[in-house]
């Protein structure tokens, strides 16, 4: 195959990749946008289901109540009147003028978008068909994905031609309602793909880099090309494939598992009845080429899209339990939280790759906490099993970042759990009257009903962990005690055993 045609060939099949990459993240998204939809739509029949039952009564507020408990991402349900939210099912006097709406679609779906309870507080959306309405937190929305680098996706309304929320740095503004759908088309470098869904005025639209198809092109370059070509351009085809292997990111960390250059830093718990540390957060690091350290959120995504997440998970575990003698030698009862992937919970081994590892390094196993955020428990069959055998042996399960995903309060209670972690966006939301802080208050009370305890997450001002100990949370982490620290420095404060003191 002359080089040419091999190339030509490589090409189409890296834009038809492309557009298949796109086009699955635009499916995945309009599925939890839909979702969204059909959970704001609940909300709106109330008009229906409330008929002669007159508006802001005990009645219809009981009704509204229900609504946004038994939801997954609503903030509040409420009544709106002239522009105005008059009553909701936080607050019967609550009154939010809300003025024109954003955006009104043509199947009668009114949008107020950036929507302050407070001048200073966070945005939210309201979105009804009718008199009663859903809010929802903005940013919460699209919490759940987990953007590539240079990737952007993006809720459309289409009738009306505008984008209610995006992700990424991409511009889908000028193909809103205009563009062609279920086709994959060239826009600037990025392969964009927009879906639209049958039963609502609702579109998603996605963007994949133009470096992602070159990328495939030169991976599909390499197989196309037939050994018998040139011993020079075939070293140079094995230059470029070394080249790029060594500059892509799941490269680097294998390369950085080998060079030995992740690390674990440890966050303080302190129990807010005593002001001690309870125990610890296990946070793994990477210092890449031994200079620039990188965070988790940076490599964890790409370590779980190309299978070395697993990896990343044993290397943890080797450093959790060099470490664990020396701080257990100190504190005989302080737990170390160790986190785990969705990945991770969903693998079968897991619990005999747990229980050999503290078995090896004759250690207690109630001595150890996992961690896994609420998106790692969706598949309630699979987790379940894995936390029932992690429990049975004696180690305790903590749902971490609660709040940011898609699972309702009631969801709690199939789960096997000792522990449920508060986001830090919850966390920061107490104290501003808002219907963010709200949900966190009945978050955690809902999590007393179910006997867990509550660990406060980001806790950064002393009004935020008064706050959190007037609503009976048992422990918190966060800046305000300490960052993530060293383990010399660990030792340090744990030998010192000097509590925190807390104003009444």
């Amino acid at each position: 195959m002359p080089v040419g045609l091999a190339a030509l060939v490589a090409w189409q099949q890296a834009e038809a990749r492309a557009e298949e990459a796109a086009r699955e993240m635009a499916d995945v998204v309009l599925s939890k946008v839909v979702v969204a939809a059909d959970q704001v739509m609940a909300a709106n029949r109330l008009a229906l289901d409330l008929e002669g039952v007159a508006p802001c009564s005990e009645a219809a507020l009981a009704k509204m109540r229900s609504i946004d408990l038994d939801s997954t991402l609503l903030q509040a349900v409420g009544y709106v009147r002239d522009n105005a939210i008059v009553c909701s099912s936080i607050d019967r006097d609550l009154r939010i003028e809300l003025g024109e709406p954003s955006i009104r679609s043509n199947t009668g779906v009114e949008v107020w978008m950036d929507v302050r309870f407070e001048p200073d507080g966070p945005g939210y959306f309201v979105i009804g068909r009718g008199p009663y309405v859903a809010v929802v937190h903005k940013d919460l929305l699209l919490s759940f994905v987990e953007l590539q680098q240079g990737t952007a996706i993006a809720a459309i309304s289409w009738s009306s031609e505008r984008v209610v929320m995006s992700k990424g740095a991409f511009d889908f503004a000028p193909f809103a309602g205009r563009a062609v759908l279920d086709k994959g088309f060239w826009s600037g470098d990025h392969v964009v793909y927009l879906l639209k869904n049958s039963r609502y005025d609702l579109a998603v639209g996605a963007a994949v880099p133009g470096v992602l198809v070159r990328q495939f092109f030169y991976q599909t370059l390499v197989m196309l090309v037939p050994i018998g070509i040139l011993i020079g351009l075939l070293l140079a085809a094995m230059l470029i494939s070394i080249m790029r292997q060594r500059t892509s990111s799941a490269a680097l960390i294998r390369s950085g598992l080998m060079r030995d250059q992740f690390f674990v830093e440890y966050q303080p718990v302190i129990d807010l009845r005593t002001g001690g540390i309870s125990g610890v957060e296990a946070l793994l690091r990477w210092r890449c080429d031994g200079e620039r350290k990188v965070g988790p959120d940076e490599f964890i995504p790409v370590a779980e899209a190309s299978g070395l997440i697993h990896a990343l998970t044993e290397r943890l575990f080797d450093l959790i339990m060099r470490d664990a003698p020396r701080l257990l030698a100190l504190r005989p009862d302080l737990h170390i939280g160790i986190n785990l992937s969705a990945n991770d919970l969903h693998d079968p081994a897991l619990p005999d790759r747990i229980g050999r590892r503290i078995a090896e390094a004759g250690l207690p196993p109630r001595n150890f906490v996992f961690e896994a955020t609420e998106r790692a428990f969706i598949d309630v069959e699979r987790a379940g099993d894995a936390i029932r055998a992690i429990r049975a042996m004696g180690a305790r399960i903590a749902i971490d970042d609660f709040g940011t995903g898609y699972s309702s309060l009631s969801f709690l209670a199939q789960l096997d759990l000792d522990y449920l972690k508060v986001d830090k966006l919850f966390v920061h939301a107490l104290g501003a009257n808002t219907a963010t802080s709200h949900v966190t208050e009945r978050v955690i009370e809902i999590a007393k009903d179910l006997h867990l305890e509550v660990i406060g997450e980001g806790a950064e001002t002393e009004q935020q962990v008064h706050l959190l100990r007037g609503l009976g949370v048992e422990y918190a982490q966060g800046y305000y005690f300490d960052r993530a620290l060293g383990l010399e420095v660990l030792e340090g404060r744990l030998r010192a055993e000097k509590p925190y003191s807390f104003t009444p």
